[in-house]
Protein backbone atom coordinates (compact mmCIF):
# COMPACT_ATOMS: atom_id res chain seq x y z
CA UNK A 1 0.00 0.00 0.00
CA UNK A 2 1.32 3.77 -0.74
CA UNK A 3 1.56 5.84 1.70
CA UNK A 4 -0.28 9.14 1.77
CA UNK A 5 1.22 12.11 0.44
CA UNK A 6 2.47 14.39 2.57
CA UNK A 7 1.79 18.56 3.00
CA UNK A 8 4.43 19.34 0.54
CA UNK A 9 3.97 16.98 -2.26
CA UNK A 10 0.16 18.12 -2.01
CA UNK A 11 1.29 21.61 -2.51
CA UNK A 12 3.24 20.86 -5.21
CA UNK A 13 1.47 18.94 -7.06
CA UNK A 14 -1.60 21.44 -6.91
CA UNK A 15 0.27 24.96 -6.71
CA UNK A 16 3.41 24.44 -8.26
CA UNK A 17 3.50 24.65 -12.25
CA UNK A 18 6.84 23.24 -13.00
CA UNK A 19 6.70 19.86 -14.28
CA UNK A 20 4.48 17.78 -16.16
CA UNK A 21 1.63 15.00 -14.98
CA UNK A 22 -0.05 12.50 -16.81
CA UNK A 23 -3.48 11.54 -17.22
CA UNK A 24 -4.56 9.98 -14.61
CA UNK A 25 -2.92 12.41 -12.15
CA UNK A 26 -4.41 15.26 -13.88
CA UNK A 27 -7.87 13.33 -13.83
CA UNK A 28 -7.50 12.35 -10.46
CA UNK A 29 -6.96 16.39 -9.41
CA UNK A 30 -9.48 16.88 -11.28
CA UNK A 31 -11.72 15.08 -9.65
CA UNK A 32 -10.53 16.72 -6.32
CA UNK A 33 -11.17 20.10 -7.67
CA UNK A 34 -14.79 19.90 -9.66
CA UNK A 35 -15.47 17.95 -6.20
CA UNK A 36 -14.64 20.58 -3.97
CA UNK A 37 -16.27 23.40 -6.35
CA UNK A 38 -19.82 21.20 -6.22
CA UNK A 39 -19.14 20.84 -2.71
CA UNK A 40 -19.07 25.01 -2.30
CA UNK A 41 -21.65 25.36 -4.59
CA UNK A 42 -24.39 22.73 -2.64
CA UNK A 43 -23.29 24.68 0.34
CA UNK A 44 -24.20 28.04 -0.98
CA UNK A 45 -27.42 26.50 -2.65
CA UNK A 46 -28.99 25.43 0.61
CA UNK A 47 -28.46 28.43 2.70
CA UNK A 48 -31.12 30.90 3.05
CA UNK A 49 -28.87 33.54 4.74
CA UNK A 50 -25.03 33.65 4.72
CA UNK A 51 -22.89 36.44 6.70
CA UNK A 52 -20.79 37.99 4.87
CA UNK A 53 -17.85 37.02 6.37
CA UNK A 54 -18.41 33.64 5.33
CA UNK A 55 -19.10 34.80 1.91
CA UNK A 56 -15.91 35.88 1.70
CA UNK A 57 -14.29 32.99 3.02
CA UNK A 58 -15.95 30.57 0.46
CA UNK A 59 -15.06 33.66 -2.71
CA UNK A 60 -11.60 32.90 -1.58
CA UNK A 61 -11.60 29.20 -1.16
CA UNK A 62 -12.90 29.16 -4.67
CA UNK A 63 -10.34 31.39 -5.70
CA UNK A 64 -7.29 29.16 -4.08
CA UNK A 65 -9.67 26.53 -6.01
CA UNK A 66 -9.23 27.55 -9.21
CA UNK A 67 -5.44 28.17 -8.94
CA UNK A 68 -4.99 24.74 -8.51
CA UNK A 69 -7.15 24.23 -11.71
CA UNK A 70 -4.99 26.33 -13.23
CA UNK A 71 -1.72 24.41 -12.35
CA UNK A 72 -2.94 21.39 -12.86
CA UNK A 73 -3.85 22.36 -16.46
CA UNK A 74 -0.71 24.08 -17.13
CA UNK A 75 1.37 21.05 -15.97
CA UNK A 76 -1.02 18.81 -18.62
CA UNK A 77 -0.15 20.99 -21.32
CA UNK A 78 3.66 21.22 -20.58
CA UNK A 79 3.40 17.32 -20.90
CA UNK A 80 2.02 17.64 -24.38
CA UNK A 81 4.62 19.91 -25.14
CA UNK A 82 2.70 23.09 -25.17
CA UNK A 83 3.21 26.49 -23.29
CA UNK A 84 1.52 26.44 -19.79
CA UNK A 85 -0.57 29.30 -20.91
CA UNK A 86 -2.59 27.25 -23.00
CA UNK A 87 -4.68 26.76 -19.90
CA UNK A 88 -6.36 30.14 -20.62
CA UNK A 89 -8.58 27.90 -23.59
CA UNK A 90 -10.90 27.65 -20.68
CA UNK A 91 -12.29 31.30 -21.08
CA UNK A 92 -12.42 31.08 -24.50
CA UNK A 93 -16.67 30.63 -25.31
CA UNK A 94 -17.71 26.74 -25.86
CA UNK A 95 -13.76 25.57 -26.22
CA UNK A 96 -13.68 26.61 -22.05
CA UNK A 97 -16.53 23.94 -21.67
CA UNK A 98 -14.26 20.56 -22.96
CA UNK A 99 -11.02 21.78 -22.58
CA UNK A 100 -10.21 20.25 -19.33
CA UNK A 101 -11.50 17.26 -20.71
CA UNK A 102 -9.58 17.38 -23.51
CA UNK A 103 -6.72 17.57 -21.84
CA UNK A 104 -7.18 14.66 -19.78
CA UNK A 105 -7.81 12.40 -23.13
CA UNK A 106 -4.72 13.37 -25.20
CA UNK A 107 -1.40 11.68 -24.31
CA UNK A 108 1.69 13.00 -23.52
CA UNK A 109 5.13 12.95 -25.36
CA UNK A 110 6.45 9.79 -24.45
CA UNK A 111 10.19 11.76 -24.42
CA UNK A 112 11.65 14.11 -22.49
CA UNK A 113 10.55 17.63 -23.49
CA UNK A 114 11.34 21.38 -22.92
CA UNK A 115 9.80 20.99 -19.32
CA UNK A 116 11.04 18.10 -18.37
CA UNK A 117 11.02 13.45 -18.25
CA UNK A 118 7.62 12.11 -19.02
CA UNK A 119 6.24 11.36 -15.51
CA UNK A 120 5.73 7.84 -14.23
CA UNK A 121 3.85 6.52 -12.03
CA UNK A 122 5.54 4.23 -9.74
CA UNK A 123 3.86 0.85 -8.89
CA UNK A 124 2.77 0.26 -5.32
Amino acid sequence: MAAPATTDQLLHFFFRSNGRIGRQEYALGIGVIYSLNLSILFYLLVRETMSPVMLILLVLLDVIILIGLAVLMAKRCHDLGLPGLYFLFIFVPFVGLFWPFVLAFLPGNPAANAYGMPPVIEPE
